[in-house]
């Protein structure tokens, strides 16, 4: 029998986390499998204690509660890592519902010997419709991720799928085998963490029939949070690069190859940014790129203070 536990970090989200946990509770469960789901408070100041509690008491699947003080989603996922017992990991968001077929598809998956881990898609649950300026190439930002219907294995560190880290699955000697997460990084710690994974040699597949349908509220759907975002993801980019020097060329801490191609990306848009009859999403991306490469300055901005700090 195989053993799966699965790690389900939660902040001040007590209505989704439940909804999360009765969407594992209806999964068809594959025979051989035992299931344990641990939900990880981190230090939250709702009725998430009294929500787990009751999930507990269904008797549904076995749901253990842990409090993590520490602020921090890479903190809280470490404190149940470390309070895991499975042969296999699963990492799972309070904002998510797993599709009924999700552990027969992790079963099906891991009954590959060499496989040490996969992950998924994201599949969109608009809570509001999305608005006709979102650029379908920005569909990350919000939280839809879709790497097609076909499997493809991780071949590189810098092949372009990446870890998602709500929706994925990893052997424990995998996960031993990195340290866990990274807590110096606040954004882009997943992919980060599929990096570690590859670099232990651990074989990665994404699995388009792992699906999890997320939540995508109308506080993510406005300008100003697109903006924010595209600046983290691309300040995060910029600390990984510092770490793992062999996914860019680096000229004094900054990666000079993504800024080339941001770069680049930007002067072919200027001109949607200058017209007046550019369809609206076309126009946000271009205004996007923008905000790609301030946020890679100020990641090496606050990187290079960091270090003179030291």
């Amino acid at each position: 029998m195989s053993t799966l536990d699965i790690i389900l970090p939660s902040f001040n989200r007590a209505a989704s986390l439940r909804r999360a946990v009765e969407s594992l509770f209806g999964c068809r469960r594959p025979a051989g499998l035992q299931i344990r789901i641990i939900v990880v408070d981190n230090n939250s100041t709702d009725s998430t204690r009294q929500v787990v509690a009751h999930l507990a008491a269904s008797g549904m699947l076995p749901v253990h509660y842990l409090f993590e003080a520490r602020q921090g989603k890479p903190i809280a996922i470490n404190a149940g890592i470390a309070a895991s017992e499975g042969e296999l990991i699963a990492f799972f968001d309070d904002d998510e519902r797993a599709f009924p077929d999700w552990l027969e598809v992790i079963a099906t998956a891991f009954s590959d010997p060499a496989l040490g881990f996969i992950t998924g898609r994201y599949v969109p649950d608009w809570l509001v419709p999305p608005p006709a300026w979102l650029p379908a190439t920005r569909m990350g930002l919000v939280g839809v991720v879709d790497y097609g219907e076909h499997a493809n294995d991780f071949v590189s560190l810098s092949d372009g799928l990446v870890f998602l880290g709500g929706n994925a699955v990893a052997r424990r000697q995998a996960v031993l085998a990195t340290g866990g997460y990274s807590e110096w990084l606040t954004y882009g710690d997943d992919a980060e963490f599929g990096l570690k994974l590859m670099r232990a040699g651990m074989a990665g597949r994404y699995v388009p029939a792992l699906r999890v349908h997320h939540e995508i509220p109308a506080s993510r759907l406005t300008r100003a949070y697109l903006r924010r975002r595209a600046m983290m993801n691309h300040a995060a980019k910029v600390r990984i690069r510092q770490r793992w020097p062999e996914l860019d060329q680096l000229t004094f801490g900054f990666p000079v190859r993504l800024a080339y191609y941001r770069l680049l990306a930007l002067l072919s848009a200027m001109p949607a940014l200058a017209g007046r009859r550019v369809d609206p999403a076309e126009r946000f991306e271009a205004e996007l790129l923008f905000w790609d490469l301030w946020g890679m300055l100020s990641g090496w901005f606050s990187s290079s203070n960091d270090r003179l700090m030291r």
